[in-house]
């Protein structure tokens, strides 16, 4: 932009800062002077990880120039793009960063697992869309970083929808291994009846990752044997009569209503059976 006295407005939204700055002046020299590879990283770095189109506007570079220099600075190395594969040419969706905001992107990923395996060391990790959320990407630009990091080699690994510190093995300390015994060994005397009782969260989580126990409600488990007796149970009523209500439930296992409400519907969710009237049947498939 040139301004009616001659001189020239190099960028239209520029960031506070100090005068007479090194960096800052030559950032505002790239800007001048530089060519649209200079114009495009100078723009990303101040507003990275951006999608191509905020980048294009905030460049004030035309289309072809844009993608033209966005293309030259993938396959240079200069910019990643986090949602295209290999040779895959950026939308105008796309996500992206300069070489070094994605190692400080990775690095903030890196740090945010770090500081939630250390607050939950009994959980696989940080939940996927939590990190997402912290992160601030979205879902197909984090995808992208995600397949990054969890590649072969990275630092971080992916299950069950948690992303974790690669090499991290979850375990119990010595006085956790015996308040886990203890809540499985009481579960399993219970059987089909467990009376609500205070859980460790955390421990109960855990100890339901590994199939020991299940939860039906808020404080009411089972041991995981014993749920599993119970579901052959009910599908073999089920087969046998076509249909179970809530009352043979109940009768079924000897337990309270309570129970087996959440019994039930605990199937549900698992999708082994399906609600119709007052009854369950068997899902199909």
């Amino acid at each position: 932009v040139t301004t009616v006295g001659g001189g020239r407005i190099v960028d239209t939204r520029p960031r506070r800062h100090r005068r007479d700055q090194p960096a800052t002046l030559a950032a505002l020299a790239r800007l001048l002077e530089g060519s649209p590879d200079d114009t495009l990283l100078t723009v990303l770095q101040r507003i990275e990880p951006a999608p191509l189109s905020r980048l294009r506007e905030r460049a004030e570079l035309d289309d072809a120039a844009t993608s033209a220099a966005v293309r030259r600075q993938i396959e240079a190395g200069g910019i990643v793009a986090l949602e295209t594969g290999a040779g895959a040419a950026p939308g105008p969706a796309t996500t992206l960063c300069t070489a070094a905001g994605f190692e400080a992107l990775s690095g903030r990923a890196l740090a945010a697992v770090r500081e939630f395996v250390a607050a939950h060391p009994l959980r696989p990790g940080v939940p996927r869309e939590e990190l997402r959320s912290r992160l601030g990407l979205p879902a197909r630009a984090f995808a992208g970083l995600e397949a990054r990091l969890t590649g072969e080699a990275g630092p971080l690994t992916s299950h069950e929808g948690s992303l974790d510190l690669a090499g991290r093995e979850v375990a119990l300390g010595p006085d956790q291994e015996r308040e886990a015994e203890a809540l499985v060994a009481r579960l399993r005397a219970a059987g089909s009846r467990p009376e609500s009782a205070p859980v460790d969260a955390e421990l109960a989580q855990y100890l339901e990752s590994r199939g020991r126990i299940v939860r039906l409600a808020e404080g009411v488990y089972l041991e995981g044997e014993t749920h599993a007796a119970m579901v052959a149970s009910v599908r073999a009523a089920i087969g046998e009569r076509g249909r179970i209500t809530l009352a043979e439930v109940r009768d079924l296992f000897g337990s309270s209503r309570k129970i087996a409400q959440a019994f039930v519907e605990d199937l549900d969710r698992r999708q082994v059976t399906r609600r119709v009237g007052d009854a369950r049947v068997l899902r199909r498939g």
